[in-house]
């Protein structure tokens, strides 16, 4: 037998990968990995799987990617997560951590990237580090210094700019007025 890879868009975190792996096991599918954008199952599947599989994850969120410049986005943006989440900016530059670990050249990836998505990888990053500063501020033992290293700012005054250029209002502004419930989903990133 041949393992099936499928690619999930909207995977952004752990609980997502256990509400896939839920979904397969649900299905009483053999999964042999899930991991943030993708799921390896022992086996091939049949259409009608395929079909019952897209729909169970439709229904919490998540599409099933079926060609290839889909997927390599999804994967772009699983690899931005990562790399914020592991700290990497503090050992290289995201356009070298995306291409190394897609085996790519990142000028291919950003035309993929702002083909399918309307903005640049780049814009992604930055309004996906925008997100992750809002979540950090309304927890009561991140001061905004904390935040700035966190993220690989290179100051406390670059972060309060780049927030402000892209929410409007300084981050004690925003903190001000609004609650943590005024996050952004990731999915819908590519609007601004």
């Amino acid at each position: 037998m041949k393992s099936t890879v499928v690619y999930i868009q909207n995977m952004v975190c752990d609980r997502c990968i256990s509400a896939v792996k839920k979904i397969a096991e649900d299905m009483y599918l053999s999964v042999i990995s899930v991991t943030l954008g993708s799921m390896v199952l022992d086996t091939e599947l049949s259409e009608v799987q395929i079909n019952k599989l897209e729909s169970a994850l439709e229904k919490q969120g998540f599409k099933l990617l079926k060609d290839r410049k889909h997927e390599l986005v999804e994967a772009i943006k699983n690899h931005i997560v990562e790399y914020i989440e592991t700290e990497n900016y503090h050992n290289s530059n995201l356009s070298h951590y995306i291409s190394s670990k897609l085996k790519y050249e990142y000028n291919y990836l950003t035309g993929v990237f702002s083909q399918l998505e309307g903005i640049t990888i780049e814009r992604y990053y930055i309004l996906f580090k925008i997100e992750k500063v809002k979540e950090l501020m309304f927890m009561p033992d991140f001061r905004f210094a904390e935040i700035a290293y966190r993220l690989g700012y290179s100051s406390p005054q670059h972060l309060s700019t780049q927030f402000k250029q892209i929410t409007g209002s300084t981050p004690s502004e925003f903190r001000k007025k609004n609650t943590v419930s005024s996050r952004r989903q990731l999915d819908n990133l590519k609007i601004i």
